[in-house]
Protein backbone atom coordinates (compact mmCIF):
# COMPACT_ATOMS: atom_id res chain seq x y z
CA UNK A 1 0.00 0.00 0.00
CA UNK A 2 2.62 2.08 1.23
CA UNK A 3 4.37 2.07 -2.22
CA UNK A 4 1.20 2.61 -4.47
CA UNK A 5 0.87 6.01 -2.38
CA UNK A 6 4.33 6.88 -2.82
CA UNK A 7 3.83 6.45 -6.67
CA UNK A 8 1.17 8.42 -6.79
CA UNK A 9 2.54 11.37 -4.96
CA UNK A 10 5.94 10.97 -7.70
CA UNK A 11 3.04 11.44 -10.62
CA UNK A 12 1.66 14.59 -8.52
CA UNK A 13 4.73 16.43 -8.07
CA UNK A 14 6.59 15.38 -11.92
CA UNK A 15 3.01 16.78 -12.93
CA UNK A 16 3.72 20.56 -11.23
CA UNK A 17 6.93 20.58 -13.19
CA UNK A 18 5.32 20.38 -16.64
CA UNK A 19 4.23 23.90 -17.43
CA UNK A 20 0.87 24.02 -19.05
CA UNK A 21 0.20 25.06 -22.45
CA UNK A 22 -2.84 26.92 -24.14
CA UNK A 23 -3.26 27.67 -28.00
CA UNK A 24 -2.59 31.08 -28.35
CA UNK A 25 -2.91 33.85 -31.06
CA UNK A 26 0.90 34.84 -32.28
CA UNK A 27 -0.22 36.78 -35.27
CA UNK A 28 -2.73 36.73 -37.67
CA UNK A 29 -3.32 33.27 -38.70
CA UNK A 30 -0.38 32.01 -36.52
CA UNK A 31 -0.74 29.58 -33.39
CA UNK A 32 1.07 27.78 -30.82
CA UNK A 33 0.97 26.30 -27.40
CA UNK A 34 2.73 28.22 -25.52
CA UNK A 35 2.68 27.88 -21.18
CA UNK A 36 0.00 29.86 -19.68
CA UNK A 37 2.28 31.65 -17.54
CA UNK A 38 4.02 33.50 -20.38
CA UNK A 39 2.53 36.81 -20.92
CA UNK A 40 3.29 38.89 -24.43
CA UNK A 41 5.58 41.62 -24.20
CA UNK A 42 4.71 45.35 -25.71
CA UNK A 43 6.68 46.44 -28.79
CA UNK A 44 8.94 48.48 -26.48
CA UNK A 45 9.71 46.05 -24.33
CA UNK A 46 10.04 43.67 -26.89
CA UNK A 47 12.76 46.37 -28.75
CA UNK A 48 14.41 46.67 -25.60
CA UNK A 49 15.16 42.95 -24.92
CA UNK A 50 15.96 42.11 -28.98
CA UNK A 51 17.61 45.41 -30.12
CA UNK A 52 16.88 45.24 -33.99
CA UNK A 53 16.04 47.30 -36.95
CA UNK A 54 12.91 44.84 -36.79
CA UNK A 55 10.74 44.49 -34.12
CA UNK A 56 9.69 40.56 -33.40
CA UNK A 57 6.18 40.12 -34.54
CA UNK A 58 5.81 38.69 -30.85
CA UNK A 59 7.56 38.03 -27.98
CA UNK A 60 6.45 35.66 -25.17
CA UNK A 61 8.38 35.34 -22.05
CA UNK A 62 8.52 33.62 -18.78
CA UNK A 63 7.16 34.87 -15.10
CA UNK A 64 10.94 35.37 -14.39
CA UNK A 65 11.91 36.46 -18.12
CA UNK A 66 14.82 34.27 -18.52
CA UNK A 67 12.60 32.27 -21.06
CA UNK A 68 11.42 33.40 -24.85
CA UNK A 69 9.46 32.64 -27.61
CA UNK A 70 9.61 34.64 -30.29
CA UNK A 71 8.17 34.82 -33.93
CA UNK A 72 9.59 37.21 -36.61
CA UNK A 73 10.49 37.09 -39.69
CA UNK A 74 13.33 37.63 -42.59
CA UNK A 75 13.42 39.38 -46.00
CA UNK A 76 14.84 36.06 -47.90
CA UNK A 77 12.43 34.91 -50.29
CA UNK A 78 12.39 31.07 -50.64
CA UNK A 79 9.86 28.60 -51.32
CA UNK A 80 9.56 25.17 -49.76
CA UNK A 81 11.25 23.23 -52.30
CA UNK A 82 14.54 25.23 -50.87
CA UNK A 83 14.40 24.11 -47.51
CA UNK A 84 17.40 21.82 -47.73
CA UNK A 85 19.34 24.48 -49.85
CA UNK A 86 17.75 26.75 -46.68
CA UNK A 87 18.92 24.82 -44.05
CA UNK A 88 22.39 25.05 -45.09
CA UNK A 89 22.67 28.54 -44.89
CA UNK A 90 21.12 28.63 -41.98
CA UNK A 91 23.23 26.63 -40.29
CA UNK A 92 26.25 28.40 -41.33
CA UNK A 93 24.88 31.53 -40.54
CA UNK A 94 23.95 30.09 -36.68
CA UNK A 95 27.86 28.82 -36.66
CA UNK A 96 28.76 32.23 -37.12
CA UNK A 97 27.16 34.00 -34.45
CA UNK A 98 28.37 31.73 -31.28
CA UNK A 99 31.78 30.99 -30.06
CA UNK A 100 30.82 27.47 -29.72
CA UNK A 101 27.79 26.07 -30.86
CA UNK A 102 26.49 21.95 -30.61
CA UNK A 103 23.16 20.91 -32.45
CA UNK A 104 21.38 18.34 -31.25
CA UNK A 105 18.84 18.61 -34.39
CA UNK A 106 19.58 20.04 -37.55
CA UNK A 107 16.89 18.51 -40.35
CA UNK A 108 13.41 19.73 -42.23
CA UNK A 109 10.77 18.21 -40.91
CA UNK A 110 6.74 18.31 -41.19
CA UNK A 111 4.63 19.95 -38.50
CA UNK A 112 0.73 19.55 -39.55
CA UNK A 113 1.25 20.30 -43.01
CA UNK A 114 4.04 22.54 -43.19
CA UNK A 115 7.86 22.07 -43.63
CA UNK A 116 10.09 23.42 -41.12
CA UNK A 117 13.64 23.64 -40.96
CA UNK A 118 14.46 22.41 -37.52
CA UNK A 119 17.58 23.37 -35.31
CA UNK A 120 17.93 22.70 -31.66
CA UNK A 121 21.00 23.22 -30.04
CA UNK A 122 23.46 24.42 -27.11
CA UNK A 123 25.42 27.86 -27.79
CA UNK A 124 28.16 29.48 -25.98
CA UNK A 125 29.50 33.18 -26.35
CA UNK A 126 32.90 33.87 -24.84
CA UNK A 127 34.39 37.78 -24.33
CA UNK A 128 37.09 38.89 -26.64
CA UNK A 129 40.51 38.08 -25.67
CA UNK A 130 41.70 41.36 -25.31
CA UNK A 131 37.96 42.76 -24.31
CA UNK A 132 37.48 44.74 -21.01
CA UNK A 133 34.44 42.78 -20.41
CA UNK A 134 35.52 39.65 -18.26
CA UNK A 135 32.31 37.99 -17.97
CA UNK A 136 32.00 34.27 -17.79
CA UNK A 137 30.68 32.52 -21.09
CA UNK A 138 26.84 33.13 -21.87
CA UNK A 139 25.50 30.08 -22.70
CA UNK A 140 22.02 29.15 -24.11
CA UNK A 141 19.45 26.53 -25.12
CA UNK A 142 17.99 27.34 -28.44
CA UNK A 143 15.29 25.61 -30.44
CA UNK A 144 14.45 27.37 -34.34
CA UNK A 145 12.69 26.58 -37.12
CA UNK A 146 12.39 28.68 -40.02
CA UNK A 147 9.56 28.40 -42.59
CA UNK A 148 8.44 29.97 -45.58
CA UNK A 149 5.02 31.69 -45.57
CA UNK A 150 3.37 34.54 -48.08
CA UNK A 151 6.38 36.11 -49.33
CA UNK A 152 8.64 35.84 -46.12
CA UNK A 153 10.35 32.94 -43.67
CA UNK A 154 8.85 33.04 -40.68
CA UNK A 155 11.36 32.75 -37.92
CA UNK A 156 9.89 30.72 -34.43
CA UNK A 157 12.55 30.90 -31.41
CA UNK A 158 12.70 29.68 -27.98
CA UNK A 159 15.52 30.10 -25.99
CA UNK A 160 16.52 30.32 -22.09
CA UNK A 161 20.04 30.21 -20.18
CA UNK A 162 21.65 27.06 -20.43
CA UNK A 163 20.68 26.01 -16.92
CA UNK A 164 17.01 26.18 -17.47
CA UNK A 165 17.34 23.44 -20.56
CA UNK A 166 16.47 20.81 -18.44
CA UNK A 167 12.71 22.63 -17.15
CA UNK A 168 12.08 23.57 -20.69
CA UNK A 169 13.04 21.20 -23.26
CA UNK A 170 9.94 19.10 -23.42
CA UNK A 171 7.65 22.24 -23.47
CA UNK A 172 9.79 23.93 -26.20
CA UNK A 173 9.41 20.68 -28.11
CA UNK A 174 5.95 20.59 -27.25
CA UNK A 175 5.22 24.25 -28.62
CA UNK A 176 7.32 23.99 -31.75
CA UNK A 177 5.17 20.50 -32.99
CA UNK A 178 1.85 22.87 -32.26
CA UNK A 179 2.56 25.87 -35.06
CA UNK A 180 -0.58 25.98 -37.08
CA UNK A 181 -0.67 28.92 -39.78
CA UNK A 182 -3.99 29.45 -41.45
CA UNK A 183 -4.49 29.92 -44.70
CA UNK A 184 -5.44 34.04 -45.22
CA UNK A 185 -9.23 34.37 -46.07
CA UNK A 186 -9.18 37.17 -48.61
Amino acid sequence: MNKLVAFFLLILLCSFDKPKLVKTKLADNIYASIPSTFKKLSDEEALRKYYSYRIPVAVFTSEDEQADFTINYTGSKFSASDLEIMKDFYKSSLMSLYTNIEFSQELVKTVGDRKFIVFEFVSEVKAERNSINTQAPVKKYTWIQYTPHKEVLLVFTFSCPIFQKKDWQSAASQMMGSIKINKSKK
